[in-house]
């Protein structure tokens, strides 16, 4: 019976197909990039050396004090640090829910694959569903997102925070339909979209979170300008004012614990012109990152180094 209706339901064999395909080019995935994420010896990018000790101590909180009570200080770091306002903790979190029942850097290389897969499958509904495009075309942008060098360089090196970057298409998505939708639709995806975007504070990922707005504005713009409809202007704010609320929690606490520590010892420092930071942005975009970026900038506190 099962077998029937699978060969007489054409939306539920190309949801098949493309979930298969993704699964395909996810051991793909692994295959590049799990010897790189823990090597042949243990070892693992040097910002791990934050997250690791961080992932343990949220398990130690939850094994002597259970998930209801938050971590506000931990004593495993620098002599005793406060814990859940710190943005590099990521509490309410993927990894550290899978650090509760596997080891550390297992829950790392879980966290590696299952985001990269929720990439793909989200840019290929936004690409479907939003845009329209053919099956083929959103194939393509889900397999090049799946591979962006950005969450893959960024896990690789140890910054964890960063995982939630790959729930940006879905993000997308929820907030850009490719017609109106009604009012019960309007409101599973606001919240739908709350969610996601909380996800991402809850996890660290608070610098990145205005990026992913400017993302989701530009394509509603571009959505716009092919004739869609204009839901994501009343979306996308209401999604950003829901995520914030549900994030509330750690975005208080990360507020009260930065302000304990002014920055107004710390020289701010920038290019001579803005000609020279074009110059610098096309070099570094197009061709390479200078050997020597230091020598651009003017009042440095620190070295610059080509990676940073």
């Amino acid at each position: 019976m099962l077998a029937k209706w699978f060969l007489v339901a054409p939306a539920l064999r190309h949801a098949a197909c493309v979930l298969g395909a993704g699964l395909a080019l996810l051991g793909v995935f692994a295959w590049l990039y799990l010897p790189l994420l823990v090597s042949a010896d243990g070892s693992m990018g040097g910002d791990y050396a934050l997250f690791l000790p961080n992932l343990l101590a949220g398990y130690f909180w939850y094994q002597e004090n259970g998930a209801l009570a938050l971590p506000w200080f931990s004593p495993g770091a620098c002599g005793g640090v406060p814990f859940f306002p710190d943005a590099n903790v990521p509490w309410f979190s993927v990894p550290q829910l899978l650090t509760l029942v596997v080891p550390p850097s297992q829950a790392i290389r879980i966290t590696l694959l299952g985001f990269a897969y929720a990439g793909f499958l989200g840019t290929y509904i936004l690409l479907r569903q939003s845009f329209r495009c053919t099956p083929l075309a959103a194939f393509i942008a889900a397999t090049l997102f799946m591979f962006n060098g950005f969450f893959v360089a960024r896990m690789l090196v140890g910054h964890l925070t960063f995982h939630p970057f790959m729930l940006l298409p879905l993000f997308c998505a929820c907030v850009l339909p490719s017609v109106a939708p009604r009012p019960a639709a309007k409101l599973l995806r606001i919240t739908s979209a709350g969610l996601l975007l909380a996800t991402m504070l809850q996890a660290g990922m608070v610098h990145g979170v205005p990026a992913v707005l400017i993302s989701a504005a530009m394509l509603a713009l571009v959505q716009a300008l092919r004739g869609g409809p204009r839901f994501a202007l009343l979306a996308l704010p209401a999604a950003t004012g829901l995520g914030a609320l549900l994030a509330a929690g750690k975005l208080a606490a990360l507020a009260a614990f930065v302000a304990v520590f002014p920055r107004d010892n710390y020289r701010l420092s920038g290019f001579a012109s803005f000609a020279e930071e074009l110059l610098v942005l096309a070099r570094s975009l197009f061709i390479r990152v200078p050997d020597n970026p230091h020598s651009y900038l003017r009042n440095l506190a620190f070295m610059q180094e080509p990676h940073e």
